[in-house]
């Protein structure tokens, strides 16, 4: 069940070992060298949820663990004098959490879910106090949501031969410490939608996950038989704690799939933040996209170079000169037609030397390798201004890669050209 309450709240308190009794007031017999401290709890609402308190010295040392009182309003406790580092934490239902004891706790300590929970609604706040003896305070800790709720994910018009569709969001944070901080930012949350018919595909997980790593990158993807063909968008703003985050797309064939995002604050947050963005196809580095094999793709800059589909004819000069020999294959590369989805600026190049090593031994979509000695073909490729050739020879128990400058006429021109998508 998902936690209404508002987004802030003070906490009661309980000493580490044993409750503390809550009374009408401070009491006036704090002790020799102890200072009182009062802790009151409020709330927007009138739905109550359960909180807990770290307290923690200037040595980082937990101190005492403290829990409300039945009415969830006001419990006062005594501290020696010093400065003080105090941890709240509020959910409706706190069992979905292992939490440590005083003996154990340290401020950057990671909150681990419970073993067969699911992730539940967190509330955190920090405030720093300074006791001087004889000193009574009363302090108010506000806690703000760090978690997001995933509403649903609906994909429409999606191919009638498409048997799996899934959505994949990542980086996001995998935990949160004890002392509030977001940590390990390097989770995807991955939904897997079910057919709901008539080419809808959806989702409603209401599942409570932590927020995004600054913006994500969003992946749709698309299962037929063992291929596989994704969409994907860098979206245009993180996904936020405290909000309800809805996705809903249309898959638009050759143009991708145009999806909504919306997070909203509903009885979380009270300002909607919605997203709306473009999905599509997302080109993955060694697999085909719109025909063309993959050498490298970068989702972060939404760039991909692209090996050309077909061995390209070239005439071979006459005089065998690095000079006659890139003029022959510059006139070749120049008369080829670029995809229809290339920028205007994008041409065909000769590849470089990594770019060649990674397609000249893919025999999934490229080439085979002789059974006679073992050698595939050699590409032309160029590192700086020097023409070369390169490929492998599988020899049994490796690939050996080989490459030279003496040039012949076998050698396959099969360029690559750099798109943005």
């Amino acid at each position: 069940m998902i936690c209404m309450t508002a987004m802030c709240g003070v906490l009661t308190l309980s000493s580490c070992s044993e409750e503390v009794m809550n009374m009408e007031g401070p009491s006036t017999d704090s002790g020799a060298g102890q200072s009182q401290l009062r802790v009151t709890t409020r709330g927007d609402g009138d739905t109550p949820f359960q909180s807990r308190l770290y307290v923690f010295n200037a040595a980082d040392q937990c101190v005492q663990q403290l829990s409300p009182d039945a009415n969830g309003q006001l419990v006062t406790t005594t501290l020696p004098a010093g400065t003080y580092d105090l941890y709240g934490i509020g959910s409706d239902d706190l069992s979905h959490f292992v939490w440590p004891s005083a003996d154990d706790a340290i401020p950057t300590m990671a909150i681990t879910v419970a073993e067969g929970q699911p992730m539940g609604d967190l509330m955190m706040g920090h405030e720093t106090i300074t006791l001087s003896d004889g000193d009574h305070e009363t302090l108010d800790i506000q806690l703000t949501r760090k978690v997001t709720h995933v509403n649903s994910i609906l994909i429409h018009e999606v191919p009638d031969e498409v048997e799996q569709v899934s959505v994949a969001v990542s980086p996001m944070y995998q935990s949160i410490l004890l002392n509030g901080t977001l940590a390990d930012p390097s989770g995807t949350y991955t939904v897997n939608l079910m057919d709901l018919g008539s080419g809808d595909w959806g989702a409603t997980p209401d599942e409570i996950i932590l927020p995004s790593l600054d913006k994500p990158t969003i992946t749709i993807t698309f299962t037929k038989a063992t291929t596989n063909k994704s969409y994907t968008y860098a979206a245009a703003h993180p996904i936020k704690p405290n909000t309800h985050l809805t996705l809903e797309g249309t898959f638009t064939g050759l143009q991708g799939i145009v999806l909504t995002a919306t997070m909203s604050g509903q009885d979380w947050e009270p300002t909607p933040n919605d997203l709306s963005f473009d999905f599509d196809e997302f080109p993955i580095a060694g697999q085909p996209y719109q025909g063309y094999f993959v050498v490298a793709s970068d989702p972060a800059h939404r760039t991909a170079t692209l090996l050309h589909d077909t061995r390209v004819s070239y005439t071979a000069p006459a005089n065998n000169t690095q000079a006659n020999w890139l003029a022959a294959i510059n006139a070749a590369m120049n008369s080829l037609a670029t995809p229809a989805f290339a920028g205007a600026n994008a041409l065909w190049r000769l590849p470089t030397e990594a770019e060649c090593q990674v397609f000249s031994k893919n025999t999934d979509y490229v080439m085979s390798f002789s059974p006679t000695n073992g050698y595939g073909y050699f590409y032309f490729y160029q590192n700086d201004a020097t023409l070369k050739w390169g490929g492998y020879q599988d020899t049994g128990s490796a690939l050996n890669y080989v490459n030279g400058t003496t040039f012949i006429p076998g050698i396959v021109l099969q360029p690559v050209i750099d798109i943005t998508y």
